[in-house]
């Protein structure tokens, strides 16, 4: 029987074998700590390597006052003349933190979490993506910028993530030693991002570096986080541990290493379409429109409601809209803030001055931009004269304002200072802020009132943005093969399909329905819908809509 001598106090054991020799390094930041371990048979030559199935596991190593804790990476033994000898390589569990995968910005449906992923923008945002519970909507504070630092650490301590081993072996983070006082407005983009990137970034940003370390807990392997300050730097305690196991060959070396699997963040594919349908027939019988389709004019600066027409008569409609930065440009502002826009008032401006004086210029005329301009410049202009100049010189604007310069008591001289340049270019500049708001929105934006539910609040960083739940643009859907849509089936919808298969966005105009393309309910009083000063086509403020389109298809409706 071979006789095995027992160790001697005082040596170091390790794995079941006698440690003659270990060295170390503290790694900073993205390099990680390690530590390789020499060790021999501690009695007899056939004594067990206890480390040989813990490659990928949690180990302790300690010797004297030296403690290290990590993951088993790799081992080796040697035999030759001098018997054999074991090689141990522990790690810090850095690269672990680096496969570790965090959502934070874009998704916020399941999973919550699962094999080293965890959604932190669906643990905000949850209630939000499943119920359409707009009371949370917002709670991650993410804009274009990411989310912001103090809310992916709350999110990551509230989920107290598992992260799982190549090997199927647990661990935690302890987050409370990573303290780094950071401003509530930085943040980190998405839409993902590795624990260690996170941590790396937020030390960068706040001058620090750190060290890792994993550390038996309570029966749990923790891992915790060690910043220190770049400014101050203080000693600092190295705590390790280790381990590793063998068997008998002659002659050669053998061993096993660790391999991390590549876990890589790819959100797939793009933001979810789907398709709404939006009535237009629905128009009450007084002409207003029930709200589901309107013309479009943009957000209100004062109450952030959106600017649609508020009523519709004499065969158009009226908008009431906010007129402060005209009146700064303005020699003699108008004395209101706001003023009632009409249909033809945008149209005929679209046209050019000819057709905006033409319809603004007119005795007893219902568009009161034009009574407006008629009362502020009332000093300056006999606007009878001028409509009727008007007509004579087929819409020779400059003569008729010439000729309408209504001050026959003031000598010449006085006459030309008033009259060049500041009022007769306020009156150019009132035709061209209606032309320019009328080639924004009149016939090019819609307001629909979508079936879904879709909640609003406002940018906690620019004044005067929102953020959406969903943004509702015209790219159309993806539809199924001999689905409909809007009555519209194969082969004619594939007119409207993209070379990537979805369905366009498309209307249909019904003549029956009498909101057909290019109609608008009826005014009162007789008259032709049009006439016209020269090139200029003006509408007629009581007049009835011309003949409705033909019913049919519109394919990239806005």
């Amino acid at each position: 029987m071979t006789q095995c001598v027992p160790c001697d106090t005082g040596k170091c054991e390790f794995l079941g074998l006698t440690v003659v020799g270990f060295n170390g390094t503290i790694g900073w930041g993205a390099t990680e700590s390690a530590v390789t371990i020499d060790l021999v048979p501690i009695h007899c030559e056939n004594e067990e390597f206890e480390g040989a199935d813990l490659i990928g596991r949690a180990v302790y190593f300690g010797c004297g006052s030296f403690r290290f804790g990590g993951l088993l990476q790799n081992w080796t033994y040697t035999t030759n003349s001098n018997g054999r000898t074991y090689n141990v390589r522990i790690i810090d569990p850095r690269q672990l933190l680096e496969q570790c995968l965090c959502v934070i910005d874009t998704y916020a449906g399941p999973p919550a979490r699962t094999l080293n992923y965890f959604n932190l923008y669906g643990f905000y945002e949850e209630d939000v993506y499943l119920y359409k519970d707009c009371e949370d909507f917002g709670t991650a504070e993410v804009t274009e910028r990411g989310m912001p630092y103090y809310k992916i650490i709350n999110a990551l301590k509230s989920m107290n993530p598992t992260i799982c081993t190549p090997v199927g072996e647990n661990l935690v983070i302890d987050w409370s030693t990573f303290n780094i006082p950071v401003p509530q407005h930085y943040k980190i983009a998405g839409p993902t991002v590795s624990i260690m990137q996170i941590i790396t970034d937020i030390c960068e940003q706040a001058g620090y570096d750190f060290f890792v370390t994993l550390e038996p807990v309570g029966g749990m392997h923790v891992i915790r986080i060690w910043p220190v300050s770049l400014s101050q730097y203080d000693p600092i305690e190295d705590n390790l541990y280790f381990g590793f196991d063998p068997s008998e060959t002659i002659d050669y070396s053998y061993g096993k290493e660790m391999r991390y699997p590549k876990n890589r963040g790819l959100l797939i594919g793009e933001q979810q379409h789907y398709i709404t349908v939006v009535d237009l027939s629905k128009v009450q019988s007084d002409g207003t429109d029930s709200g589901n389709f309107d013309f479009y004019f943009g957000e209100d600066p004062l109450t952030k409601q959106p600017i649609v027409p508020y009523k519709r008569e004499y065969g158009q409609f009226w908008v009431n809209v906010d007129i402060r930065k005209l009146n700064i440009t303005l020699a003699k502002p108008f004395p209101v803030d706001r003023i009632n826009l009409c249909e033809y008032d945008m149209r005929s401006a679209a046209h050019g001055n000819d057709a905006f004086y033409a319809w603004t210029c007119q005795p007893d005329t219902v568009s009161e931009l034009g009574q407006a301009m008629q009362s502020n410049w009332s000093a300056y202009y006999d606007w009878n004269e001028v409509f009727q100049d008007l007509q004579v010189t087929t819409g020779n604007v400059v003569q008729a304002l010439a000729d309408g310069f209504a001050m026959p008591n003031k000598d010449k001289a006085t006459k030309s200072l008033i009259q060049n340049p500041p009022i007769e270019e306020d009156l150019d500049k009132v035709q061209k802020w209606v032309a320019e708001y009328t080639s924004t929105y009149y016939g090019k934006q819609i307001l629909v009132q979508l079936n879904e539910k879709i909640c609003i609040k406002p940018h906690p960083e620019e004044f005067g943005e929102k953020l959406y739940t969903d943004v509702p643009t015209n790219d159309g859907g993806w539809v199924e093969p001999g689905i409909p849509v809007l009555g519209l089936g194969d082969p004619e919808l594939e007119m409207f399909r993209t070379d990537d298969g979805r369905c366009g966005a498309l209307a249909v105009f019904n003549a029956s329905s009498g909101v057909a393309s290019g109609s608008c309910p009826s005014g009162d009083g007789g008259g032709e819908y049009i006439y016209t000063f020269g090139d200029a086509v003006i509408p007629e403020p009581s007049g009835n809509p011309s003949s409705p389109s033909p019913s049919g298809y519109i394919g990239d409706a806005t």
